[in-house]
């Protein structure tokens, strides 16, 4: 059991801030082998780890998932490099373009407090969970 029990714990409660249902790590969806159409989240460290993990949504079965949720998807992923590149402003109102979509409303709070107050330079892009 050991580590990956506890980080696979800690992602199943990360889906609660994000507005998701299945969240799994990158370790993960390289061992489905590209059996599931996902969405990237963010980059995230667990409480008690300091290593941070890139965390998806599973969207569905590849093949089988709405096209507009897939669109969605990679939209969110537009705006969440926007978000990666320190542009706040443009990631918000691209997050805001998704309407009621979750994950999306998520971080358009996330880009409205970083507006106001900037991440340090150099962070790390790393959303750290308070958590469990």
């Amino acid at each position: 059991m050991g580590d990956m029990v506890n980080l696979a714990a800690r992602l199943e409660g990360a889906n609660k801030p994000y507005g998701t249902y299945l969240m799994i790590s990158e370790t993960t969806l390289a061992e489905l082998g590209g059996a599931v159409e996902v969405r990237e989240l963010d980059l995230v460290a667990v409480k008690g780890k300091d290593k941070a993990v890139r965390v998806f949504e599973v969207l569905d079965l590849k093949g089988q998932a709405d096209p507009a949720l897939v669109a969605t998807a990679r939209k969110f992923e537009e705006a969440l490099a926007l978000y990666r590149a320190r542009k706040f402003t443009e990631a918000k109102a691209m997050f805001s373009e998704l309407g009621d979509d979750p994950p999306s409303s998520s971080m358009s709070k996330r880009c409205t407090y970083f507006e106001t107050e900037p991440p340090a330079d150099g962070r790390d892009g790393v959303w750290h969970m308070k958590e469990k």
